[in-house]
């Protein structure tokens, strides 16, 4: 009974399984850096995952495709310490290790790099695709198997990573030794997360709209668990404008602003308001279009502009006033449109019971004309104002 009732409620379950659940249980803990260590070293991988899915929102990472992967992983695990078995390796040789990692996973052609890919890529434990990200955390999931994945270290070149192991550096997408990165410093363990965290998305994939609360999540996680602040807020703010870039591509201009408010990056503000704003004067919805105008005169004017424009096609002389707030070349516009649409609807010639018909028309006719110097026509609306 008691297995059924587990069945149904893993079947119900956002969650594959408890680790998933103690997972999204960090995302919400104090201090999540101690239960962080210990998921890297009982399965890292697990751990990626399900933070890549959390914080990314790849659709390819739903429920049923997450199991799949973590079957893969298995399959994998089983495999790869078959191979170390039959290769008779001694575990006090450590580097030996990364000899057969090579052997295992890149003289094998099992795997295969692709460039700014997702961990969705280890679907199939025959052919994994990935990135240096990636790669990196199936490294270390490996190593996990039998040693203690602290003695580990990254090093982070310019949009790339490296592994780290005492003195030696690891180039994990061809699994060749390297000294290329020497003078560059190594980094605890625990920022491959970091890194995994704020990395950007695979353009590839599909996405779900990530709910800003889990974005912050997310970005406090990887403060949380970050000894160095410096890199968090590098990569930190080049995550937040690209998902900012995202929200921008579906017109989501108030998420896209708060992110580039964020990691201060005015002149992408600024880029996102002037969007914005033509955005909405193109659906003709103003007062949106000026919210996001801001105290910027140039698309204030474009605002108030269009908007008079659109209040004057449809004869809205006084509305279309209050808009131009005294702007003296719309105030000019909005006259003349409006004399010269009362002279049209004026006969071409009156009698008294024209004249009284058409008086109000004719005063506002004489008004305008004052005010846009048309001596000729307010000479001759003078004579008929009664």
């Amino acid at each position: 009974m008691i297995e059924m009732l587990n069945k149904i409620y893993w079947f119900f379950s956002p969650f594959v399984s408890p680790e998933e659940k103690r997972i999204y249980k960090i995302l919400h803990s104090q201090n999540p850096q101690v239960e962080i260590r210990s998921l890297m070293q009982s399965n890292i991988f697990k751990l990626c995952v399900y933070l890549e899915y959390f914080s990314k929102g790849y659709k390819r990472l739903n429920k049923n495709n997450r199991k799949q992967l973590y079957r893969s992983v298995d399959f994998l695990r089983v495999e790869f310490l078959k191979f170390l078995k039959e290769s008779q390796y001694d575990r006090t040789n450590k580097l030996r290790f990364f000899e057969l990692l090579k052997d295992f996973l890149h003289s094998s052609k099992r795997y295969e790099y692709q460039e700014s890919t997702f961990l969705g890529g280890m679907q199939n434990p025959h052919k994994l695709v990935g990135d240096c990200n990636q790669i990196v955390t199936l490294y270390v999931y490996l190593w996990s198997l039998i040693f203690d994945v602290s003695e580990l270290k990254i090093k982070l070149p310019s949009n790339h990573i490296v592994l780290s192991y005492k003195n030696t550096d690891i180039e994990a997408t061809n699994g060749s030794i390297t000294k290329n990165y020497s003078k560059l410093p190594s980094l605890d363990i625990i920022e491959l997360i970091t890194v995994n965290l704020l990395d950007v998305n695979d353009f590839r994939e599909k996405v779900s709209q990530v709910k800003p609360r889990d974005t912050l999540k997310i970005s406090e996680l990887a403060f949380a668990i970050s000894s160095n602040s410096e890199i968090v807020r590098k990569n930190l703010k080049i995550a937040q404008d690209n998902l900012a870039l995202l929200y921008l591509k579906k017109n989501n201009f108030k998420q896209a602003i708060a992110l580039f408010k964020l990691s201060s990056n005015e002149k992408m503000i600024e880029n996102a308001c002037s969007m914005a704003v033509e955005f909405f004067v193109a659906k003709k919805k103003f007062r949106k279009a000026l919210k996001y105008a801001s105290k910027n005169s140039k698309l204030i004017k474009f605002v108030r502009s269009n908007w008079v424009v659109k209040l004057v096609e449809k004869f809205k002389f006084k509305k279309a006033m209050k808009v131009s707030k005294g702007n003296s070349e719309l105030v000019k516009f909005i006259n003349q449109s409006e004399y010269k649409w009362i002279l049209e609807k004026l006969p071409h010639e009156f009698d008294e019971k024209l004249i009284i018909k058409f008086q109000s028309k004719i005063q506002r006719a004489y008004t305008l004309a004052d005010r846009l110097g048309d001596k000729q026509n307010k000479k001759l609306l003078s004579k008929l104002i009664r």
